[in-house]
C-alpha cells in the first residue's frame, strides 16, 4: 500500500507514530481517509 506521496505504508516511523515504530495496517475508507492504526486496531492518525 502506498500513501499519495508514494511512500510504501508497512511499518511505523518517527513521523507517523510518535515514538513506538509498529506495524500499521492502513484502512481506506468510505470518505476516502486513509486511517492508520496499530495492529491492536488503535487509531493514531488520519491524514485528509
Amino acid at each position: 500500500v502506498m500513501d499519495r506521496r508514494g511512500k510504501k505504508l508497512t511499518e511505523g516511523t518517527p513521523e507517523e507514530v510518535g515514538s513506538d515504530p509498529k506495524v500499521l495496517e492502513v484502512y481506506l475508507v468510505s470518505d476516502r481517509k486513509l486511517y492508520f492504526r496499530l495492529i491492536s486496531g488503535r487509531i493514531l492518525l488520519s491524514p485528509a
